[in-house]
Parts: C-alpha cells; structure tokens; sequence
C-alpha cells in the first residue's frame, strides 16, 4: 500500500472515531432542541450539528442557508435554532 493511502485512511479512521455515533449525541436541554432534532436530522447526523461549534451569527446564516435548499422550519423556529 502506498504511504499516501496509509495517510489517508488513518485520517478518516481517526476522523471516524473522534466524531461520535449519533445514538451517543445529546443536544443541550432548551426551546432548540426538540425543533433541531424533528428538522435537522432529516438530512444531517446529529453529531454534525451538535458538535459543530458555530456562532449564534454563523448560526443564523446556515440556518437560513438550509431553509433555501428545502429545510422546512416555520419563520418562528429560526431564531430559536439560531439560538
């Protein structure tokens, strides 16, 4: 195997271990939560969004990001996601 695949594939493995499964994932208790995990989960992992570490303006931009490639939040939901 060459040393460049080796490379590669330890990266994903460990990329792989580092990111835990989303049975494991909790999301923090709060108005979100419920919304984030009916909407969110229909298209991402729940350990993607939960550990992904954004501002609440960075937030706020994917959120509606996501609302104009199909994701169904009601105008209302967004700041609560944002937030």
């Amino acid at each position: 195997m060459r040393k460049t695949s080796l490379a590669y594939l330890l990266t994903v493995a460990a990329a792989a271990l580092a990111v835990p499964a989303s049975g494991q994932t909790q999301l923090p208790a709060g108005p979100g939560k419920q919304v984030v995990q009916d909407t969110c989960v229909a298209c991402h992992e729940l350990a993607r969004v939960a550990n992904a570490g954004h501002s609440r303006d960075e937030w706020d931009t994917i959120v509606h990001n996501m609302i104009m490639m199909g994701a169904t939040l009601k105008p209302a939901e967004v700041s609560v996601v944002a937030n």
